[in-house]
């Protein structure tokens, strides 16, 4: 049998095994055999993910680190599959092949083109979309086989680590007041002033701390011990800013 020859039944992200990864390829690539016949392909994953924040930077830092040689400049900035253009109209995920297909012509022509005289596939590329940090909105609409609410049996951060346990996630940030002010200029609605920015930080505070009292929110939106910390002490003191701007005794941790 080949090394790295995998028959891809097509399944979801989060019901799909480890494809034996070629050693060859830096790249997280295998051979893909398909089902009904015996002709083969290589099919690859993101080598990492650009998975945020918003206003961060993000647009710059994809030009620019696409200028690297190795690295393909054909990726589609923000695909958003795995927080949102991978479900179904059911909130399930769609098949893994939905999302291969988006990177197919990227391992056509830069990926396979980038071997070496040692025989090493030196491209990679990556997925950016910055929604996957924490956009788990349409798993949090998951419904049971009866059509009931229910919670989720993963995150998006649960189906990228299975799909790739070694995958490289590059993650943007950024002092939070010009980021959410940042934000509020590019995506909101209607006249834009001062009163109407602190009237929509006040309600997005008020909704924050409305939804972490729901069970849906302690099992899904709970970030990990060592990630709460670290995020806690990076934005300590701008939040401690924040508060004092908005004129409310709040904590932020």
């Amino acid at each position: 049998m080949l090394e790295g020859l995998f028959q891809q039944i097509d399944k979801t992200p989060q019901e799909m095994k480890l494809p034996p990864f070629l050693k060859n390829f830096k790249n997280p690539c295998w051979i893909e055999r398909n089902i009904n016949d015996t002709n083969t392909r290589i099919r690859c994953l993101p080598y990492f993910y650009l998975v945020g924040m918003p206003k961060c930077g993000t647009s710059d830092f994809y030009k620019r680190i696409t200028q690297h040689p190795s690295i393909s400049n054909k990726s589609r900035k923000e695909t958003h599959w795995f927080s949102r253009r991978g479900f179904s109209r059911n909130g399930k995920y769609k098949s893994l092949t939905n999302y291969l297909q988006l990177y197919d012509h990227i391992v056509t022509e830069d990926v396979l083109k980038s071997k070496q005289t040692n025989g090493r596939h030196s491209g990679i590329f990556g997925d950016f979309s910055g929604t996957y940090w924490d956009s788990n909105k349409l798993l949090m609409n998951w419904n049971d086989k009866n059509g009931k609410e229910a919670i989720p049996p993963f995150t998006i951060s649960d189906v990228i680590h299975k799909l790739n346990p070694a995958t490289k996630i590059l993650f943007l940030l950024r002092n939070p007041v010009k980021r959410i002010y940042s934000d509020y200029l590019y995506f909101g609605k209607g006249k834009k002033d001062a009163n109407d920015f602190h009237a929509k930080i006040k309600a997005a505070i008020q909704r924050h701390w409305g939804n972490i009292n729901t069970k849906m929110y302690a099992l899904v939106g709970q970030m990990l011990p060592e990630t709460k910390t670290l995020l806690s002490d990076f934005y300590r003191k701008h939040n401690e800013n924040l508060s004092k701007l908005l004129g409310e005794n709040m904590t932020y941790d």
